[in-house]
This record gives structure tokens, C-alpha cells and sequence, in this order.
């Protein structure tokens, strides 16, 4: 049975899957982020995730009608163009590591790894899929809850299949897809907008490990049973963000750490102590 949802009300807040993942990582990061809008760089990751998937929507938006993908070198073209623009606009945190073997070279090889990243992508992931669905962005009432779910799935195909694409330097666990919250999103954002039960739901990771390029493709599903847990989980962080309960995380974490946070790299966050 379909969980029961409120009307949707465009003036309610919202909640993504992104912010409720930062927010159980740590409250005073979603409060920097969220909250204050203090932002600091980000790390050479995500500019080159941004590139990457700048590339993939551009060609899935036009072979929703064209069914055909660009040529390989445009897409790499886009895909680094976008890396090249986050860092101008956005900046770039480094970790002291790279920060010793000098900027320039640090960002000269990330670049370079967004275009091998691109060209997996138009060579072995776009052939497979007849996309209909393009970065959608599909609001999801939350029953009683304080806040709608926001979900944008990357692409549905004209199979029914749900595509999240991801980049890394290796190769992920066998289970990620199984326990992926985004893609439990995606599979009720599908079903709630357009009342449609997805056949699957992939994550296809484009893999560069400076070496050697490659796929790995992950596939799970999800069934109604799943939703409403799904749902318990938003509705509880909504209901603690709405009244500040902002805890900083555990400082035995890992990513509470000089290396992996750019806040208590900067200096700006309040409870990290010493050169983790």
C-alpha cells in the first residue's frame, strides 16, 4: 500500500537526500552549509563529479528526442569545461599532501582525469540507455512532516530503469547500490510523480584509477516495504533540523579531520582540536 502524503505546497521547506546525509554526518556542517551559508572550497572531488556529470546531462537531455549520444570528444569537451569553471568560480581546497606536490599539478592531473572519466561515461555507459527522464526535479510531500523531499534523479531510460551515476578512484562495495539512500529517494519520486513502480535501479560508477578506466555497475531494487522507513528517516531529521539540534559529529570519524573538512581545516568549526 502507497504511504499516505500530504498536498504538496510549494512555500514548505524541503529536504534533500544530499542535506539529510550531511546532517546525520554532522550537524555543524549542515549548519555551516544549510544554515549560515558558510560555505568553504571544495575538495579536487567535486569539481571533477561536477564536470563529470555536467557532461552526462548535457547528452542525455538531447538524446531524449535526437536518441542518439554526441561524439565522445564533445562530451569530454563539457565534462572539462566544467571542471575548469567550478574551480574559477568556486575554488579549490586542497589537503596538505597536494598542497606539497603544488597546486598546479594537483589540478592539471584532476582535469585530466575528468576527461577519462568522460570519455567512460560516452563510451561505455551512455550506448546502453534510451533516456525519457533528465534530471527531474520531483518534489515528494512527506506525510506530517515539516519539510517535502526533494529528489533529481540523474535519468530514468525507457525501460523503467532508474540511473545514478557516480565517479571514484576505486571500485565501491558490493552492496552500495542495496543500501544507497538516494536511490530509495529516486524510487519513490518516481513512483509518487509519476505513479510508476521502477523495474530497477542502477549506479553506474565511472572508475579512474589513474591507470586503468573502467564500469562497474551496480543494480538493486527497492518495493513499497521500503518507502515508509525511508520516509520515518526523513521525517525525524526535518523535525530535528526545524529546531536546531545541530550535533557536531563523533571526533573519532574519520572525516572529522583537517584532511577530509574543510571547516576545521579553515579554522571555522568551534569543536575540532588538533591536526587529525
Amino acid at each position: 500500500m502507497k504511504p499516505s502524503l500530504s498536498v504538496v505546497t510549494e512555500t514548505k521547506p524541503h529536504i534533500s537526500v544530499s542535506q539529510f546525509s550531511t546532517f546525520v554526518k554532522c550537524g555543524i556542517m549542515f549548519k555551516f552549509i544549510y544554515r549560515d551559508g558558510l560555505k568553504v572550497p571544495p575538495g579536487i572531488a567535486l569539481p571533477k563529479g561536477g564536470g563529470y556529470h555536467e557532461a552526462a546531462e548535457y547528452n542525455a537531455r538531447q538524446k531524449v528526442d535526437s536518441r542518439e549520444d554526441r561524439p565522445v570528444d564533445e562530451i569530454i569537451e563539457v565534462a572539462v569545461a566544467g571542471f575548469e569553471r567550478r574551480v574559477e568560480h568556486e575554488g579549490v581546497l586542497l589537503d596538505p599532501e597536494d598542497e606539497a606536490r603544488g597546486k598546479s599539478i594537483v589540478l592539471g592531473e584532476a582535469k585530466d582525469s575528468t576527461a577519462r572519466l568522460a570519455a567512460v561515461y560516452a563510451r561505455q555507459i551512455a550506448p546502453r540507455y534510451q533516456p525519457v527522464i533528465v534530471e527531474e526535479r520531483q518534489r515528494v510531500p512527506v506525510d506530517d512532516g515539516p519539510r517535502d523531499l526533494i529528489v533529481v534523479p540523474d535519468f530514468v531510460d525507457e525501460n523503467d530503469v532508474i540511473v545514478d551515476l557516480k565517479t571514484a578512484a576505486k571500485s565501491k562495495v558490493a552492496d552500495e547500490a542495496d543500501k544507497s539512500l538516494q536511490l530509495t529517494a529516486q524510487f519513490m519520486g518516481h513512483l509518487d510523480v509519476h505513479e510508476r513502480v521502477a523495474k530497477q535501479l542502477r549506479l553506474e560508477v565511472a572508475i579512474d584509477t589513474g591507470n586503468k578506466q573502467y564500469v562497474q555497475t551496480l543494480e538493486t531494487t527497492r518495493s513499497l516495504d521500503d518507502v515508509q522507513p525511508f520516509l520515518d528517516r526523513i521525517k525525524l531529521a526535518a523535525e530535528a533540523i526545524e529546531k536546531e539540534a545541530f550535533v557536531p559529529t563523533d571526533p573519532s570519524n574519520w572525516w572529522c579531520s583537517a584532511r577530509w573538512c574543510g571547516y576545521a581545516r579553515t579554522g571555522l568549526c568551534p569543536f575540532f582540536k588538533g591536526k587529525r
